[in-house]
């Protein structure tokens, strides 16, 4: 999967629940909005939400489900 750019979230997003690193959004070719981890050496979790809410809106609900996990 191919990074295209990642965007600045207003909202703040909880760390990585794999490695305990800073995550940031990246805009998904499709234009969805995914979660990535930073720590790309060791971890380099991708996440991406596939619900109803997140395909019509990722930009807006992807910040939101991420944060909402236990």
């Amino acid at each position: 999967m191919s990074r295209i750019k990642i965007k600045r979230q207003k909202i703040k997003l909880k760390t990585c629940p794999f490695c305990g690193s800073k995550v940031e959004t990246l805009e998904m070719i499709g234009g969805l909005t995914g979660v990535c981890c930073t720590n790309y050496s060791e971890c380099g979790a991708i996440v991406s939400f596939n619900n109803e809410k997140c395909d019509s809106n990722s930009e807006k609900y992807t910040p939101e489900f991420w944060n909402r996990r236990v």
